[in-house]
């Protein structure tokens, strides 16, 4: 995600550290008040992104999809389709990274081929 969206990893992480130690209903709060700001176009991709981390470890559980659900629907009123279509393209290009990092590493070379 954070090559994707063309991120550095320090400021990445200087983000993240400064949501610790926030209620969650403030995150959301303000939050949800960025996403509201941005294009439709920008608000489908960050929707598309929550549901591609969602389903990371294979599986998005019931309170996972509650919550994109309400933020997508209930307060942007995006279009199911084209959030569908973005996660399709992001889920893939995150995977083919992923490929090529794990083949470019110097450990690659002692993982055998089936």
């Amino acid at each position: 995600m954070i090559e994707a969206e063309g991120i550095s990893e320090q400021e990445f992480m200087i983000q993240l550290d400064s949501l610790k130690g926030k209620e969650i209903s403030v995150i959301y709060r303000e939050t949800l008040a960025e996403l509201k700001r941005l294009k439709p176009e920008r608000q489908i991709r960050c929707i598309a992104w929550l549901c591609v981390l969602a389903n990371s470890d294979g599986f998005m559980d019931r309170t996972e999809w509650q919550f994109i659900y309400k933020i997508y629907h209930k307060e942007l009123q995006l279009p199911l389709d084209e959030i569908m279509e973005v996660q399709k393209e992001l889920a893939k290009a995150t995977r083919e990274n992923f490929l090529v990092t794990v083949l470019n590493s110097p450990s690659s070379s002692r993982v055998s081929n089936f």
